[in-house]
């Protein structure tokens, strides 16, 4: 009775009160009511409150407890076109998206990861994770192949990277567009060590000359390489 007269009465901070007290003395085993109330208070914070962090911790509670309630996941989804609160909103969603294995939705959450990732290593590593479950679970080789080359462009050294565009590339025959990516980085031999710049371009020698028939190039990327480190070259 005090909720709906609280309502009528648009005092909704003291309804928030009351729901929370219901929270507390709840049972923590009966879910569906506990999620229904945390739901009701998230709603309340995000309509009527306009307390957006808050509302949002109550709807990732309801998804701890009801990891399908599609309310609660309707609502956090509405967050991710929001520039301030789409990255710790996707953080939310993500486990939710894997255990309902919501593939294109995954995605989506770590490209939101990868476009607020400072850390190289961190925004590498979310790259080959979105790599393979292009390939894996939804069996997208051509958008796997741009994933990788994301990865390969920050980090070009990354061996994962390098091997999953090799397997599409000799499955796909996109050696063109993989050695593409090879000579754009050694474009960049500055940024590069001279053990790396020489792996690259041994390994860019050999798409030229075993893929792609341009034996001139394989030679190019040959004479550069030993240029770049000649004490080291293999006999």
């Amino acid at each position: 009775a005090l909720d709906r007269m609280y309502l009528g009465l648009e005092k909704y901070t003291e309804l928030a009160d009351i729901i929370r007290r219901e929270l507390e003395v709840i049972d923590t085993e009966d879910v569906a009511a506990r999620s229904s109330l945390l739901l009701r208070l998230g709603i309340l914070h995000q309509e009527k409150l306009s307390d957006p962090t808050g509302s949002i911790d109550l709807f990732r509670q309801v998804l701890e407890n009801d990891v399908a309630n599609e309310d609660a996941r309707t609502r956090l989804e509405g967050w991710l076109e929001d520039e301030d609160q789409r990255t710790p909103v996707a953080g939310i969603l993500l486990p939710v998206y894997e255990q309902l294995e919501f593939w294109p939705q995954v995605v989506q959450c770590l490209e939101i990861q990868v476009a607020s990732e400072e850390d190289r290593t961190q925004r590498v590593e979310l790259l080959l994770r979105i790599g393979s479950i292009l390939i894996q679970a939804l069996g997208d080789t051509g958008k796997a192949f741009e994933a990788y080359s994301r990865a390969f462009k920050d980090d070009p050294e990354n061996e994962i990277a390098q091997a999953e565009l090799e397997k599409i590339a000799s499955v796909e025959d996109r050696y063109a567009d993989f050695a593409s990516l090879f000579e754009e980085a050694v474009a960049a031999d500055e940024e590069l060590s001279s053990e790396l710049l020489r792996d690259l371009l041994m390994k860019l020698a050999g798409l030229y000359d075993r893929y792609l028939n341009k034996s001139d190039r394989a030679i190019e990327c040959y004479r550069r390489a030993v240029e770049v480190d000649v004490e080291n070259m293999p006999a």
